[in-house]
């Protein structure tokens, strides 16, 4: 089947491609209570910042204290348009915004759309992480961006156990560019093409899944996690969306409706 999409009109207002403008680093202070199982590298990768900037602001010790008050400073390159960041008030909300941002792309037919959505459900905390509200980057890729990455702590699984690195992520200027970036990936070169064979013919969203664990992300649970994700939150909705189109023939192809009231979803995509 056809793994493609088509987008409502409903969400395309807010995930238009934008060029970032000219302007100075724009920093904004916050402040964190700290929780019981809090550590100093998952506040740090909650709010996209480093753990040295957060011992710098705070004048921390060796430990944290449970209702202690964290200072967050956060600063946004002008090389990023924060301002068009996906919704993230609900994952269902996401999950919609994702799939319009998508049809910006040129999407491929090796992927679902569906597995693509749950990845960024995944990676980005439904796009409440500090990756992906202050950087645009929504499936934790690694690396620079024309140039462009922050060094953040995360964790790695490592024969069964987790272990704190310090890596690059890439760092974009839209959420569009994320996507396009996230589809360029797997057979930007001969070597990626190879190294994602199983993923890219994939025949099911299952296989998919199963077909990047270990390889996108150490994480032994990765296919899993994703599949739960798929069956949660009915992602597959998106693979089948464009094959019931009349207007989909052969080729990919995109279609564009503006939500009328009394409209369903439905309704729609009978």
């Amino acid at each position: 089947m056809k793994k493609t999409t088509i987008i409502t009109g409903l969400s395309a207002i807010a995930l238009s491609s934008v060029v970032p403008t000219a302007s100075a680093d724009t920093t904004t202070n916050d402040s964190y209570t700290v929780q019981a199982g809090d550590t100093l590298q998952k506040i740090a990768a909650k709010f996209g910042v480093t753990v040295d900037t957060l011992r710098a602001n705070n004048q921390l010790g060796k430990y944290l204290t449970i209702g202690q008050k964290l200072i967050i400073t956060q600063t946004s390159a002008n090389f990023t348009d924060t301002s068009q960041a996906l919704p993230s008030g609900s994952t269902a909300e996401f999950a919609n915004a994702l799939a319009a941002t998508a049809s910006q792309t040129n999407l491929s037919d090796h992927y679902f759309t569906s597995v693509m959505i749950a990845q960024a459900i995944l990676e980005s905390q439904s796009g409440r992480s500090g990756l992906a509200q202050n950087y645009n980057n929504y499936f934790g890729i690694k690396g620079a961006y024309e140039g462009q990455s922050i060094n953040l702590s995360t964790q790695e699984e490592v024969k069964g156990s987790y272990t704190t690195i310090n890596a690059s992520f890439r760092v974009y200027p839209s959420p569009a560019a994320s996507v396009q970036d996230y589809v360029d990936l797997f057979t930007r070169t001969s070597w990626a093409s190879s190294h994602y064979a199983k993923f890219i013919n994939a025949k099911t969203p299952a296989e998919a899944t199963q077909a990047l664990t270990g390889i996108y992300a150490t994480d032994s649970a990765y296919g899993t996690k994703l599949l739960q994700l798929i069956n949660t939150y009915q992602l597959e909705q998106y693979d089948t969306q464009a094959a019931n189109n009349p207007n989909t023939t052969g080729d990919t192809t995109f279609t564009t409706y503006k939500v009328k009231d009394g409209d369903t979803l439905k309704k729609n995509c009978d």
